[in-house]
């Protein structure tokens, strides 16, 4: 999302060139709140509550998406974060219009992975992979530039697989470590718990019954299901 939004400064920028962050234009963009950057973050709802609703936003702005006039800036920029959450409709709405692009408009896809999104959308894009950055100096700039302290820092640098953008996201908002604590939690006590208790609480962790057997397995191979012995 930070190179994401950067692009977009860059495109808009009243001073042209590299984005100065100073202008109107960037500092709006930097707020989310420039009339010609529309942020459709599917990440922020990984539970899916809202998928089907953001979904249709997708879906109902069609017509934006192929009359993409810009109000303030140059170019009119759509950014889709975690687009492998979108539903086969909106994927297909998508589709439509990336066929036919806009001269003026820019549409920017961040998934994790190429092999999430359908093949239909992915030969119409032009692929940016983004290698990841070491967790030193991840962990040096959380501490240095978001003033972290220096556990914090060092920890979201190892969660973040290489991502600075996800590790300052994380640093700021507490209940993604906490999240992940209660996972932890939960996670130790199907270990310490019998075979039968363990398949219970897997059944309720996960999505779908392929999943539960396919993680019990791998825990009773590996012998971290106690009481199976």
């Amino acid at each position: 999302m930070t190179l994401a939004l950067e692009l977009a400064q860059a495109l808009n920028c009243l001073m042209g060139g590299k984005p100065c962050g100073t202008c109107l234009s960037c500092r709006k963009i930097a707020d989310g709140k420039h009339a010609d950057v529309q942020i459709i973050d599917l990440a922020s709802d990984p539970k899916g509550t809202n998928r089907a609703q953001k979904s249709a936003s997708i879906k109902s702005g069609y017509t934006v998406f192929i009359e993409p006039a810009t109000f303030r800036g140059r170019v009119k920029i759509f950014i889709i974060n975690d687009a492998e959450r979108l539903s086969s409709e909106a994927a297909n709405c998508l589709l439509k219009t990336l066929e036919e692009p806009a001269e003026k408009a820019l549409y920017l896809l961040l998934s994790i992975s190429e092999r999430l999104l359908p093949l239909t959308l992915v030969s119409r894009c032009q692929r940016l992979e983004l290698a990841p950055i070491p967790a030193e100096k991840i962990e040096k700039a959380l501490h240095d530039t978001w003033h972290i302290e220096l556990p914090k820092s060092r920890l979201l640098s190892r969660l973040s697989r290489g991502c600075l953008g996800w590790a300052v996201i994380a640093s700021l908002d507490k209940g993604i470590l906490e999240e992940r604590s209660l996972q932890i939690e939960k996670m130790l006590k199907v270990c310490a718990a019998t075979w039968t208790s363990a398949l219970l609480m897997l059944q309720a962790l996960l999505p779908s019954s392929a999943a539960t057997v396919k993680l019990f397995r791998k825990f009773w191979g590996y012998g971290w299901i106690g009481g199976m012995i």
